[in-house]
């Protein structure tokens, strides 16, 4: 079986990133291969997650990526006016930023039994009435 060539996967990979942004107001190419590629990284690092994991995961700070390059760049340029950061390099932290938290928070969840002791206070249960 034959391999596909680089020309191929260049042009397909442009034709995704032309149809997204026009889906999506305010996104551009440069900045879909930003959020692809922290994406990318963190999906190639992270040996320690089943397949699932990692892709829910990939196409989590994907979109996240996305979503709130425009709001940081907001934000930043709002409060910072030192220095200009393009959108793209937001959307590559933002990317591999929001992944990292979203792992931290499920391990504290599930090492501290956060999630147990929030339903308790909501639900009113004390340590002897769920028995």
């Amino acid at each position: 079986m034959t391999e596909p060539s680089p020309i191929i996967a260049t042009v397909s990979g442009g034709v995704t990133g032309a149809m997204i942004s026009q889906f999506l107001p305010g996104v551009e190419p440069p900045m879909i291969l930003a959020s692809l590629t922290g994406s990318f990284i963190f999906f190639s690092i992270s040996n320690s997650y089943t397949i699932i994991k990692r892709v829910g995961l990939f196409f989590t700070s994907f979109i996240a990526g996305l979503m709130f390059t425009n709001t940081v760049d907001g934000i930043y340029i709002t409060h910072y006016h030192g220095v200009v950061i393009d959108k793209p390099v937001w959307s590559f932290l933002i990317s591999a930023f929001v992944v990292t938290v979203i792992v931290g928070i499920l391990k504290m969840i599930r090492d501290s039994d956060v999630l147990i002791t929030f339903v308790r206070r909501v639900f009113n249960i004390r340590k002897g009435d769920d028995q």
